[in-house]
């Protein structure tokens, strides 16, 4: 674990960056993934189910927030030890959002920070979590 990356961080440090997600690559991301759900592929599916069309999938929410923290905050320095996350609205392609990352406390003896994650768009909070992250 380096010294010089546990020094530099403090609680309260955040970061938050926007983003917009298209169709395509929320196709993308279920063929990578192999997630075969039809509600991140089929239209008349997901309003079947409720949806107003096609939406994101939830570990493509967790894998941008993931990288947010590895380019803006930590760097490579880590590895994800929990997750806690509470979806609470769902995000469909062409939708505006912001993640916003905020550490929460570090355990400098452990080498361990826990981090929040809100993932919002104007007025409307889609996701609320965690992220434990061990410093290596």
């Amino acid at each position: 674990m380096s010294k010089d990356l546990l020094s530099s961080l403090k609680i309260g440090d955040e970061i938050s960056k926007n983003f917009t997600i298209d169709e395509g690559s929320i196709e993308d991301y279920g063929k990578l993934t192999k997630d075969p759900h039809l509600l991140h592929f089929d239209n008349n599916f997901a309003k079947s189910k409720g949806f107003d069309k096609t939406i994101l999938q939830g570990s493509y929410m967790l894998s941008l927030s993931a990288g947010l923290i590895s380019k803006k905050l930590i760097g490579s320095d880590y590895i994800i030890a929990k997750l806690n996350f509470n979806y609470l609205k769902p995000i469909y392609s062409g939708n505006n959002f912001k993640i916003k990352i905020k550490i929460l406390k570090i355990n400098k003896k452990f080498g361990v920070a826990l981090i929040q994650v809100i993932i919002e768009g104007k007025k409307i909070t889609f996701c609320k979590g965690e992220i434990s992250v061990k410093l290596i």
